[in-house]
């Protein structure tokens, strides 16, 4: 089983103790990159959508990309809230080796990227638009390059979508029929309603994530069990491939 996950706006480069493994996708990166760095302060502002204090943020970043090892270890260089609720400080070696073999972490800019490939900090989204004349939006980009990367790395046919919308949309639409994808939903009970909190989604996409990690499921059976943070799951809501899960607003 695959588990694939959104990457994160916050990044900073950090390392863990362990070798390092090269992006896969690089002849692509290379091309955005380019195309990125010819983008002046406004150019960033208008296709990228931020304000005037992070364009400059994000040009200054952009320049300092390379392709090579000394980019820091991806599982670590992420920073956003579903790679904070992984809490891959109390890992195991054998956790991260696992989780190499396991776990995707979907990007506009890199494609694919793997825990231990070595990236630097970017930032660009996958509904980006306009990037150039030739690249219209990165959907049709990426086309179905990432699907196909997932699928070479995944013997059993089964994914468990743990991304946003915005980046699931990179893979889905190019599933097989002998592929299945698994959709986690968290909805959290408040005053006696069911409410989808993205931030607390984040955090239970995480906590997932790791839960697969460490525990090393791989039969998706197994995931009825996820208790972390305090989720229950439904099994009278969900589906084959449609997990629901639900907590109480603390």
């Amino acid at each position: 089983m695959i588990v694939f996950v959104s990457p994160a706006k916050n990044m900073r480069k950090k390392d863990l103790a362990l070798s390092k493994t090269m992006p896969q996708f690089l002849p692509e990166a290379e091309e955005l990159l380019e195309y990125l760095l010819q983008m002046n302060d406004e150019d960033i502002m208008n296709i990228l959508e931020v304000n005037a204090k992070l364009a400059l943020q994000i040009q200054q970043r952009l320049k300092t990309v390379k392709f090579d090892l000394d980019g820091g270890h991806a599982i670590v260089s992420y920073h956003g809230l579903v790679f904070q609720n992984m809490h891959t400080q109390d890992w195991s070696k054998q956790d991260y080796l696992y989780a190499q073999d396991h776990l995707r972490i979907l990007s506009a800019f890199y494609g694919v990227v793997r825990p231990l490939d070595a990236i630097y900090p970017y930032r660009l989204e996958m509904q980006t638009k306009h990037l150039s004349d030739r690249i219209d939006n990165l959907y049709a980009y990426w086309n179905d390059a990432i699907m196909r990367n997932l699928r070479n790395d995944n013997d059993d046919h089964i994914y468990l979508n743990l991304a946003s919308k915005e980046y699931a949309q990179a893979v889905i639409p190019y599933l097989m029929e002998n592929e299945r994808c698994i959709e986690a939903q968290f909805c959290v009970m408040r005053d006696g309603k069911r409410k989808v909190l993205p931030t607390i989604a984040k955090m239970a996409r995480g906590k997932m994530a790791a839960y697969v990690i460490q525990n090393r499921i791989q039969n998706p059976k197994d995931l009825q069990f996820f208790h972390e943070g305090g989720w229950q799951f439904i099994e009278s809501e969900s589906s084959e491939n449609t997990f629901v899960y639900v907590k109480v607003e603390e």
